[in-house]
């Protein structure tokens, strides 16, 4: 075929016609905004330095970033409301606000101290904000010397005409440090964008100038209006991934991998090899592109802490494609060689000979040849699209400066394209197309499942696609039917290679586009290097040419039809792993008795003296709706008003003020200003509406109900649009202190201001007030009261303790740092759960697997987590957006549980079923087993109660479950689907353990570093605010489990579930003592009670599987 001189004149006569109309007709359809552009990164960080010196603003020797950026808010708005992309191209050229910008940041390492310099694209000062510390010293100035500082220094030093402007607001803010800061913004006039408006803000900080920002007000409804536009796409893209989970990854890798492996038909070093090449791609141009990172560091961090955070997300990332990519191409090459016989083998195609044939080079030059056909089509579609159907897509400008911030810009390019080009053809086409082949040849019909098949891929493909920011929302979609069309029928006709080195180069093409676009003098490199990288598979292919022994066809021993499978072993079953060496010595039961004995006391001192604070939500969801509903019954709200009751501080122990106080004033103080200043676990009912315009759903009410059920205040949130009285400012303080002096019978005369904050709306003026409260003094921070506005109305007045900003920057990094380690504890259960399945996977193609096990712990597993999450569905309902439609977000939230509680059942379930052929223990007598999980139980309560003694802060149990359909049966099912899956695990950990050290015979050492790690971390309770103690907690919990592997649950793996049974059961009983509400206690007794069961039912199993004989293995393996 591919030696026919006419298929290749016609081909490339559609690729030279294609290439010339997408030049021609590119512009049109991809409108391009003209920039210019006369400003590089280092003229932007050299412009940067000498307007800090001159204006003495900014740190001194500061490190430096830059990046160039769109503000793609101010974009959407103007095109989509504010004129179109004609306006937008005007706002763009008249530089009333300059929409792309370079932004330089001046910043020190563990500093408040930091500046930021903006320039307009052509280089011209644009702007700055300079941040200073709350205690840095400064003046107290009247407004008025303020403001006249602001505008003659925005006049000269800036050369800001301030004729057109005119003040709509002006607030101070008096700092603790003395310093009173001003903030004035100002309005132009004169000109508009549609409902938008040109504004600009002057911030003094004492006598200094320090922010000059010009900006674009844009109006909230158009942000509700966008957010429930896009919300079709972002459901669209959700039900494309859920089907890309459910085809692709349970149907087509999972299953037909399964299947396959049965077979001796998977090949996979040469998969885990490119996938790790792959994924090592990616992760490489996350590190490219790092110099952009600096500009979101937060200074309250370290930048070692900063960096580590970086590298630890860049090898999480690493680690979750290797896997995916290497079973992806697993799946797709394995169902391809076995679909389609006349293919040449993949992994074998560029070898010497195979490489140098016509065949294979026609597959290449032809990928390429295709390139600029699927350019063309696009062109055509948007430019057909946006002119004749009224189509948006985002105006773009083809220069981007940034790009060239990265180490190597080209590579970014390269790397991203090369997955696009092998993952998405693997997945997206070999895994759905060879399936449906399989499943043809299986059931008949093979061309109707091929062609059922590919108009699967395309919806897929493109439903995928569909949260790019486009209108309408099946405009992705529609745009890539005949794409995905066109790849299919290369991958049926041709094989993996031309759709991959088609997708590659198109991909290329697009995110290499700025590159070309630039004339920076260091670009020309950088497109040298994007064209090279670009024709690899030609150069390579040019290459086996010169090298070929031959060039003739590709023989049938090079094709997936000579390919054939290792001989299956002539028995299903394999025999079993002969059981550990060594027994339980007599006295050390003995001792792990004793140490259970000594444990039970430990955690009965540990729970005494832990400081729990103890408060009963007495009020039922019931109880607050009727008094949400009796305190706004004069409103007479319609049927479309929905109440949703919601926990307010369902966990107070992590609120910041709760630890500020708690730490800087002692449990006394602490204790006195709960309920006042600090607020005590208690209800929100919020009262909003999913009916009627978008931008009047914005309208809601919140009724702050206690404990009790008593209303303690109203929060009313108004439209912006709604009409309604300004209040000047010192109509607005006077309102505020009157307001607040009656609400919370507070002296007058205490009160002392602290800010006053407008906000000018269309039709109104809100006004925020600010006041410290001098009767409650404190030895550090303060105590406040606020009032919000809304024209006359008293909208909101709540009390609150003010965080000094060295601990709340100190805080922040601590909890920066505490969700690192907590983040890396749930990614390796994660993992450790991901690796178990395909484990249990494998091992059930091999017929080693407890089948009914499974299915039954599956069941079990699917049931609780199915209850607890229709439980709990009123807290899922109170966090529901009013901008977006109700059904449709039902509909997307509960296809993504079902599946994503579906496939946590099953992995739980693969590594139950699995675990028991896995272990190769012995077993003891079951009433020695059950004394010795008692003990071991009792150990791992007591050492995860001591550790909460640890915690740095005041504890208050989980008030979660309140907010449940039935609070009861929340503390009843969630603690035992916590138990199963820690069952699931550590059996795994013990299975693991015993396999990598045959029974703790050999690899002690590393084996222990694992254990030690690996259990610390996942059986750790202390909090990681304190690193230090939650690095001895981990150290102690670690050596406690590793020393409970070698002395018992190498020889005996029965006792895990007796042992994580009494743990999670006393720590259940521990949190439902408490009575946090009404059903707590009850719950965690039925609960206990179920766990029991649940840990005998899988103790049994695993006395029974491990003693039994061949001849009785036999009648329970698959």
């Amino acid at each position: 075929m591919f030696r026919k001189p006419a298929l290749w004149i016609g081909l490339a006569g559609v690729s030279v016609a294609s290439a010339v109309f997408s030049w021609h007709y590119f512009a049109g359809a991809f409108p391009i905004v003209s920039l210019d552009i006369r400003m590089d990164r280092q003229a932007a960080l050299a412009a940067a330095r000498a307007v800090a010196a001159d204006r003495h603003a900014g740190p001194s020797d500061a490190r430096e970033a830059a990046s160039f950026s769109l503000d793609e808010t101010v974009q959407t708005f103007v095109e989509l409301e504010g004129g179109g992309k004609p306006a937008f191209a005007a706002l763009v050229a008249d530089r009333l606000y300059s929409p792309y910008r370079w932004r330089v940041r001046h910043f020190k390492e563990r500093e408040k101290h930091e500046a930021t310099f903006d320039f307009a694209a052509d280089g011209t000062p644009n702007g700055f904000v300079e941040r200073l510390p709350e205690d840095a010293p400064g003046a107290a100035l009247a407004a008025q010397a303020a403001r006249a500082i602001a505008e003659s220094t925005a006049t000269g030093a800036w050369r800001v005409d301030l004729a057109p402007f005119r003040a709509v607001e002006q607030s101070e803010e008096r700092r603790t440090g003395g310093r009173v800061d001003q903030t004035f913004v100002y309005e132009r006039s004169d000109r508009h964008l549609g409902e938008g408006r040109y504004r600009l803000r002057l911030a003094v900080s004492g006598d200094t100038l320090t922010e000059l920002t010009y900006f674009v007000k844009i109006p909230d409804a158009f942000s509700r209006r966008y957010d429930e536009m896009r919300s079709v796409n972002t459901a669209i893209g959700v039900a494309g991934s859920l089907a890309f989970v459910v085809v692709y990854g349970v149907g087509g890798i999972a299953f037909g991998l399964f299947v396959l492996g049965r077979q001796r038909w998977v090949i996979w070093r040469q998969p885990i090899f490119w996938g790790a090449i792959v994924a090592l791609a990616q992760t490489a141009a996350t590190v490219n592109e790092w110099p952009l990172a600096w500009m979101q560091y937060d200074t309250a961090l370290s930048a070692r802490a900063f960096v580590a955070q970086r590298i630890g997300i860049a090898l999480l990332e690493l680690t979750v494609n290797v896997v995916l990519f290497s079973l992806t191409f697993m799946a797709a090459e394995s169902l391809t060689r076995r679909a389609f016989p006349n293919h040449p083998q993949f992994w074998r195609i560029w070898n010497r000979d195979n490489g140098a044939s016509p065949a294979v080079v026609g597959r290449t030059v032809a990928g390429y040849l295709l390139v600029p056909a699927f350019i063309a089509y696009d062109v055509a579609l948007y430019y057909f699209a946006t002119r004749s159907l009224g189509w948006w897509m985002p105006s773009e400008a083809l220069f981007n400066p940034d790009v060239l911030a990265a180490y190597m810009p080209w590579f970014s390019a390269i790397a991203k394209s090369f997955q696009a080009g092998f993952w998405e053809e693997s997945l997206f086409r070999a895994v759905p197309i060879a399936g449906a082949a399989l499943i043809g040849d299986r059931l008949g019909h093979r061309r109707l499942w091929i062609i059922a098949a590919f108009v699967v891929q395309a919806a897929i493909f493109g439903a995928g696609h569909a949260p790019y920011p486009t209108q309408p929302a099946y405009a992705r979609p529609v745009e890539l039917v005949l794409p995905s069309i066109g790849f299919g029928l290369l991958y049926l006709v041709f094989g993996l290679l031309p759709g991959i080195i088609l997708h590659f180069a198109f991909d290329a093409f697009w995110f290499a586009m700025p590159l070309f676009a630039s004339t920076a003098a260091s670009v020309r490199l950088q497109q040298i290097m994007v064209v090279a990288m670009i024709f690899v598979p030609l150069w390579v292919v040019l290459v086996r040419r010169v090298q070929a022994r031959r060039r003739g066809v590709v023989p049938d021993v090079e094709r997936n039809a000579s390919w054939r499978p290792e001989p299956v072993a002539a028995t299903d079953v394999v025999p079993e792993p002969a059981p550990m060496g060594g027994d339980i010595q007599p006295s050390h039961i003995r001792w792990i008795a004793v140490a259970g004995v000594i444990a039970a006391i430990v955690w009965i001192v540990a729970v005494m003296r832990v400081p729990i604070q103890r408060v009963s939500l007495q009020a039922t969801r019931t109880d607050v709706g009727r008094s949400a509903r009796d305190a706004l019954a004069s409103l007479r709200l319609g049927r479309a008003w929905r109440f949703h009751p919601a926990i307010a501080m369902a966990d107070a122990s992590g609120a910041p003020s709760h630890r500020f106080v708690w730490e800087t004033a002692g449990r006394a103080t602490y204790e006195s200003l709960l309920g006042t200043y600090l607020d005590r676990p208690g209800w929100e009912v919020l009262v909003r509406t999913f009916e009627g315009d978008v931008a009047d759903r914005a309208e809601s009410w919140t009724v702050h109900v206690d404990a009790n059920g008593a209303v303690q205040r109203v929060a009313h949130e108004l439209p912006e649009s709604r009409p309604a009285s300004s209040l000047d400012d010192a109509t607005a303080r006077q309102t505020a202190r009157r307001a607040l002096t009656t609400r919370f019978s507070i002296d007058e005369a205490s009160l002392e201001d602290v800010s006053a904050t407008p906000s000018k709306l269309p039709a109104r003026t809100d006004w925020t007030i600010i006041f410290k409260d001098t009767s409650h003094p404190l030895p550090r921070g303060e105590a406040r009261l606020a009032a919000r506005i809304a024209g006359e109305e008293i909208a909101d007045a709540r009390r609150f303790v003010f965080i000094p900003e060295d601990w709340e920057r100190a805080e922040r990094n601590a909890q920066t740092i505490a969700s690192v380690v907590q983040g890396a504890g749930i990614l390796l259960g994660a993992a450790l759960v991901v690796g178990g399945a395909i484990a249990a996977v494998i091992s059930w193609s091999r017929r080693r697997f407890v089948i009914r096990f499974f299915l039954v712990a599956f069941a079990a597993i699917l049931a609780c987590s199915a209850m607890r999450f229709v439980n709990a569905f009123p807290a899922t309902l109170a966090a529901l957006s009013t901008s977006q439609p109700l059904q449709l977000q039902l509909a997307v939230l509960l296809g993504s549980s079902a599946v994503g509680l579906t496939l946590q059942a099953a992995a739980m379930a693969l590594i139950a079923g699995a675990a028991p052929t896995w272990l190769g223990t012995t077993r003891r007598d079951s009433n020695v087993a059950l004394r010795l999980g008692l003990a071991l139980g009792m150990i791992a309560a007591a050492a995860r109660a001591a550790s909460a003694l640890t915690s740095g802060g005041p504890l208050w149990p989980s008030y979660a479950g309140a907010n449940s359909f039935v609070p009861f049966m929340a503390s009843a099912v969630g603690p035992v689907v916590t138990l199963l899956s820690r069952i699931a695990v550590l059996t795994l950990i013990v299975a693991a353990a015993n396999r990598l050290s045959a029974g703790w015979t050999r690899r002690r050492v590393l084996v222990g570093t694992l254990l030690v790690s690996v259990c610390g971390v996942l059986g750790n309770a202390a909090s990681p605010l304190n690193l230090t103690t939650w690095i001895a907690s981990a150290m102690l919990i670690g050596l406690l489990l590793t020393a409970a592997y070698v002395f018992v649950l190498r020889h005996d793996v029965s006792v895990v579930p007796i042992a994580v049974a009494l743990m999670t059961t006393m720590g259940t009983l521990r949190e439902g003592w408490t009575r946090p509400f009404p059903g707590a206690l009850a719950g965690a007794i039925v609960a206990s009670v179920v766990m029991c069961v649940v840990a005998y039912v899988w103790f049994r199993v695993l006395t029974e599987w491990l003693p039994i004989d061949s001849s009785r293995k036999s009648s329970v393996l698959a």
